[in-house]
């Protein structure tokens, strides 16, 4: 069974599904939110709809220092996730 089509029939049943990806665009026509991590750290936390593309690859490659700011204004104080 394909990702999209995994992720669409768990929708429907109201299950919550991880998908853990580096395809932007995918991720964008299947999900609903996003949480961006960086070298093991939390840096952004996203609604899809209130975000681009752009701006998550800018935040999961560092080098997008505006979207830094962005994600800083918006509350997004990275809290380290791994060990």
């Amino acid at each position: 069974m394909g990702e999209a089509r995994f992720i669409d029939r768990t929708r429907s049943q109201s299950t919550s599904v991880v998908l853990i990806s580096l395809d932007i665009q995918g991720g964008f026509a299947t999900t609903d939110r996003l949480t961006v991590l960086r070298q093991g750290w939390w840096v952004a936390f996203r609604e899809t709809t209130a975000t681009t593309p752009e701006e998550s690859t800018g935040l999961i490659t560092g080098t997008f220092e505006e979207a830094r700011r962005v994600a800083s204004e918006r509350g997004a104080v990275p809290e380290k996730v791994r060990p």
